[in-house]
This record gives structure tokens, C-alpha cells and sequence, in this order.
């Protein structure tokens, strides 16, 4: 049988159109994926990455204030401390809290990273503690008082 040539000519081209459907289906299929990661990035990793970014601002703090104390033996700056670590201690648990609303995260072992973080800053508010009294009682020098101060700078 033959064809004429519209007939072949509309043909290629319902066979492009065809193709052409195809495509757009599964780039828009794609597009929405890309939306989704987009909507997680923005819910969920973005405000977890600005908490995180808060502890270490409220840590590095911490560090300040213990180290200007062994300098200048001001009061206030143990109070400040403190309150610095419970505002760390917050952060902590609103970074827990935003992991946990994520499965993937979650299922990941990165809460166990969370965790060890928040237990190496438990041991450096406990060691800056020993500190802290060891110089209220003077006992600024010797072996025990330069291992403290190394300990809680490195």
C-alpha cells in the first residue's frame, strides 16, 4: 500500500508529537520531584544548619567567657557562662527536635552525631567548672591547673 506523501509527513509528525508528550510527562514528573527535595532542603535542612550554627556561636561564647575569667577573674563572666550553656543546652534539643521531623535524617545516625556533640560540651561546661573553681581557690599553678587550661583549649 502506498502512502502519500501528507499522509507520511503527518505521520513523522504525530510520531514526534508522541515523543514530544512523553517527555514533557516525565521532565514534569522530574520537576516535581526536584520541588519536593527543594521544600525539604528549605523546611528542614536550612533551619537545622541555622541551629547548629547557633550552638557553635553560643559555644565559641562559652570558650570567651571562661578564658577572659582566667584572665580577669570577673564574676559576671561565670554568670554568663551559664547562661550561655543553658541557651546551648535549648539549641540542642530544638536541633534534636528538627532531626527527628525528618525520617531520613533520623534513620541516618545523625542524631548520634547531635548526641556526641552535646556530650563533648557537656564534659567542656564540667571540665571549665573545675576551672572556674580552681582559680576562685587560687590554685593557679602546677601541673593540674595547666592540664585543666589544656584540656578545655583543645
Amino acid at each position: 500500500m502506498k502512502m502519500k506523501i501528507g499522509t507520511k509527513i503527518l505521520s513523522g509528525f504525530g510520531v514526534v508529537l508522541a515523543l514530544l508528550a512523553i517527555c514533557v510527562t516525565i521532565a514534569e514528573v522530574k520537576m516535581g520531584a526536584i520541588g519536593d527535595t527543594t521544600m525539604d532542603l528549605a523546611e528542614t535542612f536550612v533551619p537545622l544548619s541555622n541551629k547548629i550554627g547557633e550552638v557553635q556561636a553560643s559555644q565559641l561564647a562559652q570558650h570567651v567567657d571562661m578564658l577572659s575569667y582566667i584572665v580577669d577573674h570577673k564574676q559576671e563572666r561565670i554568670q554568663a557562662f551559664a547562661e550561655l550553656g543553658r541557651e546551648a543546652e535549648t539549641l540542642f534539643k530544638e536541633v534534636e527536635d528538627l532531626v527527628n521531623t525528618n525520617a531520613a535524617l533520623a534513620s541516618s545516625g545523625f542524631m548520634r552525631e547531635i548526641k556526641e556533640l552535646d556530650d563533648d560540651h557537656m564534659k567542656f561546661e564540667k571540665e571549665s567548672e573545675k576551672l572556674f573553681e580552681m582559680v576562685k581557690e587560687g590554685k593557679t599553678s602546677g601541673s593540674e591547673y595547666t592540664s585543666a587550661v589544656a584540656t578545655i583549649i583543645c
